[in-house]
């Protein structure tokens, strides 16, 4: 069992790095600053849904490996 998670294929890691990226992205304070989204549970989720439809507009208009990706 441990080593399915070890050995993980290269097109799981690549998902694994965008998803980082997209939490990090969407964590990141400045959006929190000023009002722009509610620092709670609620602001959160929509920072993540905000970055993740981004993500997958620019994904799905992009190259045909972009797209399969999204």
């Amino acid at each position: 069992m441990l080593q399915r998670w070890l050995n993980r294929s290269p097109r799981k890691q690549v998902v694994r790095a965008v998803f980082d990226c997209l939490n990090r992205a969407a964590r990141d304070p400045a959006l929190f600053a000023d009002g722009l989204l509610a620092d709670d549970p609620d602001g959160r989720f929509e920072a993540i849904a905000l970055m993740s439809a981004v993500l997958f507009d620019r994904l799905s208009k992009g190259e045909p490996a972009l797209s399969e990706l999204s």
